[in-house]
């Protein structure tokens, strides 16, 4: 496994398993009532929690849930994984100094869809407290290589995303520049959110002067051609790696692969 990205789909088959254990405190159940404003008083108060079927407090069954969630995450598949859904089943209460166990075991592997099902169940012993299926969306290798990673297709704002900068891998923009009044702007605006070193790729219509789509559209401002598209890279500081004119119904398409130049080269510059 790669500690920084984890398993990616290719590594993985069906009955590869990992294992995360944690002993659960007073401390870790008040904290979680802290963060989700889950404060029945079940977990937190001994008083309360005699009186019902239990006898004393118990841990929120989601805060054993957690506990798969880490496993996934850090484990298997690991780091660069995406939760996609998981189902639940509550078996048994989890008391204040039960050691959980947390198992997540690979059911099924689906290469077309970049999709793993996985069978998940906390134990405390031979006890299942906790069961239910997991499913997950995981990176092929070969996109890690060519750093398409965490793909987004924009949306909202074309001129100011709602993301920090440095967020992104990739960044897709699609069918956006030629109904721009300032694509320069937008292309500043995808390498602003990637990552140094992360790429754009545009697929965009080619809008020759005097077809149906330049004249519907502002003539002037929304021609897409190699010349014009180098430019608009050039001004948004990301340097043309791949270009390609595809013939398309009613219009041919460009496809364009722009990088942001890594830190210590954009320092250089």
């Amino acid at each position: 496994m790669d500690p920084r990205h984890g398993y990616y789909l290719e590594d993985l088959s069906v009955g590869m398993s990992e294992t995360m254990a944690k002993t659960v405190s007073a401390e870790d159940i008040v904290g979680f009532a802290d963060i989700t404003g889950d404060t029945n008083p079940v977990h937190l108060c001994q008083d309360f929690a005699a009186g019902t079927m239990f006898k004393e407090r118990i841990a929120h069954g989601m805060l054993s849930a957690s506990f798969i969630s880490a496993v996934l995450g850090t484990r298997l598949p690991g780091p660069g994984c995406i939760y996609l859904s998981q189902s639940l089943r509550f078996r048994a209460p989890v008391m204040i100094g039960d050691h959980v166990e947390a198992i997540a075991t690979v059911k099924e592997v689906n290469p077309d869809k970049r999709r793993i099902v996985l069978e998940t169940v906390c134990r405390v012993g031979d006890k299942v407290v906790v069961d239910g299926e997991a499913m997950l969306m995981v990176a092929r290798s070969n996109l890690h290589a060519a750093g398409l990673d965490h793909l987004l297709v924009r949306q909202g704002n074309m001129y100011q995303l709602r993301f920090p900068d440095s967020s992104f891998d990739t960044v897709t923009i699609d069918q956006v520049l030629y109904q721009a009044d300032a694509p320069s702007d937008v292309l500043r605006e995808a390498a602003r959110v990637l990552r140094p070193g992360g790429r754009l790729l545009l697929v965009e219509f080619v809008t020759e002067a005097g077809d149906d789509l330049a004249v519907a559209c502002r003539d002037d401002l929304t021609r897409i051609d190699r010349e014009r598209l180098d430019l608009w890279l050039g001004e948004a500081g990301l340097v043309a790696e791949q270009w390609q004119r595809l013939a398309g119904k009613p219009y041919p398409v460009i496809l364009s692969v722009a990088r942001r130049q890594p830190a210590d080269e954009e320092a250089a510059a």
